[in-house]
């Protein structure tokens, strides 16, 4: 399929690019995608903001590719009438995640300890929003925009909807980790917000969802020095979303946008 070759030729291009990046900071090449290679912290910020760019570039490129325009292609996709799915899902994704992380830590499955200073805590809130949202705008229309809506009509919904789940899940695993379990927990993720797409037409409800989410995580993890509950249950650090009580929570969502947005 086009699609596939297109997301191939894309992580090609990502690898490429980090590599060339790399030699310019005169540090050694790898084929696992991580900004964190840079060996400063402003050449992480430069690496990181480099990738972002080659992924916004391909986003750009596919409508070409498929014969429309940037505007055309994610225009029914992003359409104004649709916004409030946007806000909605990340409310709702923030409060329900949320309440999931604080029940866990009240029961001591956390170890509380903020990771920077009380007065930096607003300014590191607002960084953590701001890579949130800028995570959604990327990887949504990659894997629900470009993906998941090339493979509905060869496929139909509940093919389409798993298999670029587990595409979502495994570009996760493109960096280094350990947690390789961890995958499950990110395919629930993935067909969670594909049947959000698919139900609504529409980018918006997924970017927000995924974004609440993320940012639900992060802020979390400001407040936190160690986990300490069984992984089975409430995941990892890197990977909250692995547990079973959030599993559940994700296939609670998924049941209900399925049943009640229809």
């Amino acid at each position: 399929m086009t699609v596939l070759i297109f997301i191939a030729a894309t992580l090609g291009a990502v690898v490429l690019v980090q590599n060339a990046a790399l030699v310019v900071l005169g540090q050694p090449l790898q084929l696992a995608i991580d900004a964190r290679a840079g060996a400063t912290k402003a050449a992480r910020l430069a690496l990181k903001l480099l990738l972002q760019a080659t992924l916004l570039a391909a986003l750009a490129c596919y409508p070409l590719l498929a014969g429309s325009s940037v505007s055309a292609y994610y225009g029914t996709m992003l359409a104004a009438s649709d916004w409030h799915y946007c806000w909605q899902g990340w409310l709702f994704a923030v409060s329900l995640l949320g309440a999931l992380l604080l029940a866990e830590s009240i029961t001591g499955c956390f170890v509380p300890g903020a990771r920077c200073a009380r007065q930096q805590l607003p300014a590191r809130i607002a960084l953590k929003l701001m890579s949130c949202v800028m995570v959604a705008a990327v990887e949504e229309p990659f894997f629900r925009g470009i993906l998941l809506r090339d493979l509905l009509p060869a496929t139909g919904a509940g093919p389409a909807i798993v298999l670029s789940a587990a595409l979502f899940s495994g570009a996760h695993f493109l960096r280094r980790h350990k947690e390789t379990w961890a995958a499950i927990g990110l395919f629930v993720l993935g067909v969670q917000l594909g049947i959000a797409f698919v139900v609504t037409g529409s980018l918006w409800l997924a970017m927000g969802l995924h974004s609440g989410g993320v940012l639900a995580i992060q802020v979390h993890r400001l407040l936190v020095e160690r986990y300490r509950g069984p992984a089975w249950l409430i995941g990892t650090k890197d990977f909250p979303v692995a547990g079973v009580a959030c599993i559940t929570l994700m296939v609670a969502i998924s049941v209900g946008i399925w049943r009640f947005l229809q």
